[in-house]
């Protein structure tokens, strides 16, 4: 059974630019809705005769304050969403790199698994394919010191 990773901001950078990206398209995207709405409701305010100016000079406060709450409501939530989606492309990722790295160093002679829902299955198993050779090396000279090699199709089986 797999455990589940421990960080959940495997490369912060890299997860925190893409969080970023989306809360502040998630803000221009209540920005552009709070314009759109002043503007309508003002041109309403208008046919209201005499009361509507009473209702004109209250109506931006108000939106505002609903403009506010929205954005405590949705910005967290965004943040929380954008960790878990990122985390299931970045940890795969960073898996890839160590593996990669402990392959072309000789210590990997098993196929590269991931982890249940994580993304990018089409991509390990070419990664599977492309070190497949090499990995038979690494577990053929790793047999000798007790290590088991992994063949071809035990690679294909995995993909």
């Amino acid at each position: 059974m797999q455990t589940p990773r421990r960080k959940k901001l495997v490369q912060p950078g890299f997860q925190l630019h893409l969080i970023s990206r989306f809360a502040g398209l998630a803000a221009l995207a209540m920005l552009l809705q709070f314009g759109l709405l002043t503007f309508q409701v003002m041109r309403g305010t208008a046919s209201l005769g005499p009361d509507g100016g009473e209702l004109a000079i209250h109506l931006p406060g108000m939106l505002l304050t609903v403009l506010g709450l929205s954005a405590l409501i949705v910005l967290p939530i965004i943040f929380f969403v954008g960790l878990s989606l990122t985390h299931r492309i970045v940890g795969p990722i960073d898996r890839m790199q160590a593996y990669l790295t402990e392959v072309s160093e000789g210590r990997e002679s098993k196929p590269l698994v991931l982890r249940d829902g994580d993304e990018m299955n089409q991509l390990v198993a070419s990664i599977n394919s492309a070190t497949a050779a090499q990995r038979e090396k690494n577990g053929a000279s790793g047999a000798s010191e007790g290590h088991s090699s992994t063949s071809a199709v035990d690679v294909a089986k995995a993909a």
